[in-house]
């Protein structure tokens, strides 16, 4: 199984409330909305004026696509991967992608760990809108 490290550094925002977000503006992005609030996952570079709060520097991996559903184990055994290195993570999945969004400060010991644990980590380059 190949882990794809992503180049870009993203940020994990809190929206104001009514904020409009157009997400074809982004590269790439995870709206989340709930009765709590709406936030947005995006791009350091690329975050929006309707922001509440940002913690920006985070470090993406994501499983190469596409994932099915076979491999829902193997969730399971990254997360502890990335327990064991004692990094904080954020997963996000879309229908054929998983995501994990990891503290930057922990980042290349988590690149390092799955190595030791024999997946390949490749470099990947997300598309410009």
């Amino acid at each position: 199984m190949i882990i794809q490290a992503l180049e870009k550094t993203f940020s994990v925002c809190s929206l104001q409330p009514g904020a409009e977000v157009d997400l074809n503006k982004f590269s790439t992005a995870f709206l989340s909305v709930s009765s709590e609030g709406r936030s947005v996952i995006c791009p350091d570079d690329e975050v929006v004026s309707d922001v509440a709060a940002r913690d920006g520097g985070w470090r993406a991996v994501r499983i190469a696509p596409p994932v099915n559903k076979e491999m829902m184990g193997v969730l399971l055994d990254l997360s502890k991967i990335f327990a064991l290195a004692e990094v904080s993570v954020l997963p996000v999945s879309t229908y054929d992608t998983v995501y994990f969004f990891l503290r930057s400060d922990g980042y290349l010991r988590a690149l390092k760990i799955l190595q030791e644990n024999g997946y390949k980590v490749e470099m990947a380059y997300l598309q410009n809108s």
